[in-house]
C-alpha cells in the first residue's frame, strides 16, 4: 500500500526543481507526493515580516491533514520551524530538511535561542532532521545535538543533456549567484593561465569583473539555467565554504564535469578519485585533467548507482516514522 507524502515548500519558484525530485524519488518507493499549502517565504527578509508569516503558519500548521508523513523541504524560520510543527506532529511524522545549517550571514532563525528551540521540538515531538551531505550532519550535531539523517541531495533521473554546439575552444562555466563564500583569486589565476585557451564565462547575481572572463551579472532564469549548463564543457566550483551545491547536483545529473575543492559532497557524487578535485591549491591541473579526459557515460552510469542509493535512504528513513 502506497504512503501519502506531504511536501512543505515555503520557496515554491526557487525550490521547485528541488521539489520535482523530490516527488521522483517518493514515486519510485510507492509514495505517493502531495504539495501541502503553506507560507511562501520568498522575498521575505526582514526579521518582523518572518514572525508575522510565522503566526500564519503557526495557525495553518495546527490543522489535521490525512497524512502518514510530511517533509519540509526548507525551514521557512530557520531552527524556529520545528516548534512551529509541534502540534502537527501530535498526530503526522515530521522531516525537516536543513539546507543551509551554518548560514555565513547573519539570519533570523539561526541563532542560539533559535537552535536549543530546535533541539527541544525534534526530542519532544514526532520531528527529525535530514541533511544531504555528512559535512552538514556533523555540524548540525555540533551546533544543536540533533542527529540528523544524511540523505544524498535529490537528483532527477529523467534530466538529459542535450548535443554540445560545435566550438573550437572548451568553455569552463561558474553558475549561480556571487556570494561571499566565492573564491575569486582561483579564477583570477586561472584568467590568466589558459584564459586564451578555454573560454571562462560566469554567469549570476552579483559577480564582478574578473580579467579574462566573460562575465554576466544578471539573474539567471531556469530555462536559461538549464541551457548554461547544457553549454558548458565543465563546471567550476570557486568555493571558499559550503556545505552543498545545488548547481553541482545540476551538472552531475547531466553527466557534467565539475571542479572544486575536496568536500564530502564531491566525493559522493563524482567519487573520492575524481580528477577535477583540486589538490594542494592548483586549479589549473584540476581542470586541464578534467577537460582532457571524457568522463560522461561513467557519469551517467555512477548517476543510476546514486539515485537507488537516495531511494533506500529516503524509503529507510520514512519508514522508521510511519507507523
Amino acid at each position: 500500500m502506497a504512503h501519502t507524502v506531504g511536501i512543505v515548500n515555503p520557496l515554491p519558484k526557487m525550490l521547485a526543481y528541488y521539489q520535482a525530485a523530490l516527488s521522483e524519488h517518493l514515486r519510485r518507493i510507492e509514495c505517493e507526493p502531495v504539495a501541502v499549502g503553506d507560507v511562501s517565504i520568498e522575498g521575505l527578509t526582514l526579521p518582523r515580516k518572518l514572525v508575522t508569516a510565522s503566526t500564519v503558519a503557526i495557525g495553518r500548521r495546527r490543522r489535521p491533514v490525512s497524512l502518514d508523513h510530511v517533509l519540509v523541504s526548507w525551514p521557512a524560520f530557520g531552527y524556529f520551524d520545528a516548534a512551529t510543527w509541534a502540534h502537527y506532529a501530535r498526530h503526522t511524522p515530521i522531516s525537516i530538511v536543513v539546507h543551509d545549517v551554518d548560514p555565513l550571514r547573519k539570519q533570523f532563525g539561526y541563532g542560539r535561542t533559535a537552535r536549543r528551540a530546535f533541539a527541544t521540538a525534534v526530542s519532544k515531538r514526532n520531528i527529525a532532521a535530514i541533511t544531504h551531505t555528512e559535512d552538514a550532519t556533523r555540524r548540525l550535531r555540533e551546533l544543536t545535538g540533533v542527529d540528523a539523517t544524511c540523505i544524498p541531495h535529490p537528483i532527477r533521473s529523467k534530466a538529459a543533456r542535450q548535443t554540445l554546439p560545435q566550438r573550437n575552444t572548451k568553455r569552463l562555466l561558474v553558475l549561480g549567484q556571487y556570494k561571499e563564500a566565492r573564491a575569486i583569486d582561483p579564477m583570477v589565476e586561472l584568467g590568466r593561465k589558459i584564459g586564451g585557451r578555454v573560454e571562462l564565462r560566469a554567469v549570476g547575481r552579483g559577480w564582478p569583473a574578473i580579467p579574462g572572463w566573460d562575465v554576466r551579472d544578471d539573474f539567471v532564469t531556469e530555462s536559461e539555467f538549464t541551457r548554461e549548463l547544457q553549454e558548458a564543457d565543465a563546471v567550476l566550483l570557486p568555493y571558499k565554504f559550503y556545505q552543498q551545491s545545488g548547481v553541482m547536483v545540476r551538472a552531475f545529473e547531466l553527466g557534467i564535469p565539475v571542479v572544486g575543492t575536496p568536500h564530502p559532497q564531491l566525493a559522493q557524487l563524482y567519487g573520492q578519485t575524481w580528477p577535477g578535485t583540486v589538490q594542494d591549491a592548483d586549479w589549473g591541473s584540476a581542470v586541464e585533467q578534467t577537460l582532457g579526459n571524457d568522463t560522461e557515460a561513467g557519469l551517467l552510469r555512477r548517476k543510476q548507482t546514486l539515485i537507488a542509493e537516495i531511494d533506500a535512504s529516503l524509503s529507510a528513513h520514512l519508514n522508521a516514522g510511519i507507523k
